[in-house]
């Protein structure tokens, strides 16, 4: 991965993915051709990490954090009956399927605050491969601030996400945003 112009270098070394079954709610979409539902509809959703630091996956540590970490994430969710494939996923206004939603943003945090997120308002994602362990591909974005990503990723699985606790007050604080 690299910024082939914009502010900044990124070469996105780390890359995991997380392939998971979701409910997406309050949403219209065009179910067959004519019937629209804005209840609780059911979607696979693919998730691609691609960082300048070694990932967090699940319960293991990638070690101490340093002071600022860039990571773009890539989003593809798609209702069912269809799940994610490889493919071609295009990112930007009617780009595609309206039962499919790519979108994705590219961040920098520090260890003590996160920093503001710049979106994918265009571009192009390709799955070349998809595994039970690997997701293999490439992509070329522009952000909102008009930077462009591109380059290709081999991906390992991170584990799905733990679920919610009733105990809210187990989980950390989120991190506040950073000072501009």
């Amino acid at each position: 991965m690299r910024t082939r112009n914009g502010p900044g270098n990124f070469e996105g070394k780390f890359a995991v993915f997380r392939l998971s079954e979701v409910s997406i709610s309050g949403i219209g979409a065009d179910l067959d051709g004519g019937s629209t539902s804005t209840g609780l509809l059911a979607a696979t959703s693919f998730r691609l990490d691609i960082g300048d630091f070694p990932p967090w996956c699940g319960q293991t540590d990638a070690g101490t954090l340093p002071d600022r970490i860039r990571s773009l994430t890539v989003e593809v969710n798609r209702l069912h009956p269809r799940t994610v494939t490889t493919g071609d996923y295009a990112f930007g206004v009617n780009a595609g399927d309206p039962t499919e939603w790519p979108h994705g943003w590219f961040a920098e945090s520090r260890a003590t605050c996160y920093g503001p997120a710049s979106y994918i308002t265009t571009g192009k994602f390709s799955l070349a491969r998809l595994t039970d362990s690997e997701a293999q591909g490439d992509l070329s974005v522009t952000l909102t601030d008009g930077t462009v990503l591109e380059g290709e990723f081999l991906a390992s699985k991170c584990p799905p996400l733990p679920g919610f606790s009733p105990d809210l007050d187990s989980y950390p604080a989120p991190l506040p945003p950073c000072a501009p």
